[in-house]
């Protein structure tokens, strides 16, 4: 069900392949955060990759990451947030 308006489009097989597919994200900046969000929302599993930590001049561009992610480990700070969301 929660894939269902997306298998109107790919169908039902197409979204099982991607539940298989694994990508990797290297840096989580806006543009990292951005695709790791939607990616996973699709139903892509994930490798996050980043050694930075969050930092408060971030959060205006990277989406996933709030004031209580500030000195976290990016990586870790979006796994426990894309988890939530899928």
């Amino acid at each position: 069900m929660r894939y269902s308006r997306q298998e109107v489009f790919i169908g039902s097989k197409n979204q099982e392949l991607l539940n298989q597919k694994t990508v990797a994200i290297i840096g989580l900046g806006a543009l990292g955060t951005n695709s790791s969000n939607l990616l996973a929302r699709a139903g892509i599993n994930l490798v996050l990759i980043d050694n930075d930590k969050v930092d408060l001049t971030n959060l205006q561009r990277q989406n996933i990451f709030s004031e209580k992610d500030i000195n976290k480990n990016k990586a870790i700070a979006a796994k426990d947030y894309l988890e939530k969301v899928n």
